[in-house]
């Protein structure tokens, strides 16, 4: 079901029910496009889709942490409505994984990431999990490791770049 943050939706108000002023943070960017990243692996669409789905659809597991760690700080959106009515979705497209995320609004570690992320020092997302399917290919000077199977099993909000594409916007 899509919600629009507005204050005559009933969601709306059971997030005032829980002392929440201010608008949840709607973060969203590439979490792994098909490319080689810093750790020569090469994730497929294929791979990421196939993850995608099973990561979303498994309620208890589908948090994301703070840099890796075991601190949950927000989670995966499959979509979101701004107030002017556009609609964005989270998913795997031709280029690679796009998260839409929000920030939790009931921890301080969640609020000082929300100020970092404001203040542009957390600026992307960084995926986790564990290859099934890889085969190792020469890709000019680099042996690269192809993952053509996942299990995802974190999404992180991450200072650094590990795919200088992937970054939040």
């Amino acid at each position: 079901t899509l919600y629009r943050y507005t204050k005559d939706k009933k969601y709306y108000k059971h997030w005032k029910m829980r002392d929440r002023e201010e608008e949840p943070l709607i973060v969203s960017g590439y979490a792994s496009v098909e490319g080689v990243d810093k750790e020569n692996h090469l994730i497929t669409t294929s791979a990421l889709k196939e993850a995608w789905d099973k990561f979303i659809n498994s309620f208890r597991t589908r948090n994301q942490q703070l840099a890796h760690s075991s601190v949950q700080a927000g989670w995966p959106l499959r979509a979101y409505i701004n107030k002017s009515g556009e609609v964005f979705k989270s998913g795997v497209n031709d280029k690679g994984l796009y998260i839409i995320s929000e920030i939790r609004p009931d921890i301080d570690v969640a609020q000082r990431m929300r100020k970092e992320i404001e203040n542009g020092n957390i600026r992307s997302y960084s995926i986790s999990g564990t290859a099934t399917d890889k085969e190792y290919k020469m890709m000019g000077n680099k042996n690269v490791m192809v993952v053509n199977g996942l299990q995802l099993s974190e999404i992180t909000f991450c200072i650094l770049l590990k795919c200088m594409i992937s970054k939040l916007f």
